[in-house]
C-alpha cells in the first residue's frame, strides 16, 4: 500500500509544477535522455563532454552539450506552437545550446469566460559543430497533417543560429 501511495504522489507533483536540472562533466561514454512530452533531448557519444539540462514546469527547457570525441549524436525538440527540432549524428566536435519556452493565456469570450487557450512560444538554437545536422520546423497543415515549414541539412563544420517565435 505504501508503494502505491508513493507512486501516486509522484504522479501528482509534476502536475502542480516541477524543476529538473542535471549537469555532467567528464571523459567517457554518455547516453542521456530527457522527455517531458512537449520538450526533450538525447545525447550519446564517447569523448570529452559537458551536458547541462533544465526543465521547468513543462513550459521551458534549456539544454547545452559540448562534445569532443567520436560517434556523437544529439537531438532536441520543443513544441512552441510549431515543432522545432534539431538532430546530429557523426559528431566529432560540438558546442550546442537549445532553449524552448511556451506561455499559455486564456482566450476570453464575450461573457468573460475562457473559450480556449492561446499558446505562445519561442525557441532558439545556437550551434557550432563538426558533423551532420538536420533542423526542422513543422506545423499543422490541412486536415491536421504535419507540414514542413523549414528544413535544413548540413554536413561539415558550421555555425548556425536559428530562432522561432509563435
Amino acid at each position: 500500500m505504501l508503494r502505491f501511495l508513493l507512486v501516486a504522489a509522484l504522479i501528482v507533483i509534476p502536475a502542480s509544477g516541477f524543476q529538473y536540472s542535471q549537469d555532467v562533466i567528464g571523459v567517457g561514454t554518455i547516453d542521456s535522455a530527457s522527455d517531458v512530452g512537449s520538450f526533450g533531448d538525447r545525447a550519446r557519444g564517447t569523448g570529452e563532454l559537458v551536458l547541462g539540462v533544465q526543465f521547468t514546469n513543462s513550459s521551458s527547457m534549456f539544454s547545452g552539450f559540448r562534445f569532443d570525441g567520436s560517434g556523437g549524436a544529439y537531438r532536441s525538440w520543443g513544441d512552441v506552437g510549431v515543432m522545432h527540432s534539431v538532430s546530429f549524428r557523426d559528431l566529432q566536435r560540438a558546442d550546442l545550446v537549445t532553449t524552448y519556452r511556451t506561455e499559455s493565456e486564456p482566450l476570453i469570450g464575450t461573457v468573460d469566460e475562457p473559450v480556449g487557450v492561446a499558446v505562445r512560444g519561442q525557441s532558439s538554437l545556437d550551434l557550432n559543430f563538426t558533423g551532420r545536422m538536420k533542423e526542422s520546423v513543422t506545423g499543422l497543415g490541412p486536415y491536421g497533417r504535419p507540414l514542413d515549414l523549414s528544413r535544413t541539412e548540413l554536413n561539415g563544420t558550421f555555425e548556425l543560429d536559428s530562432k522561432v517565435v509563435v
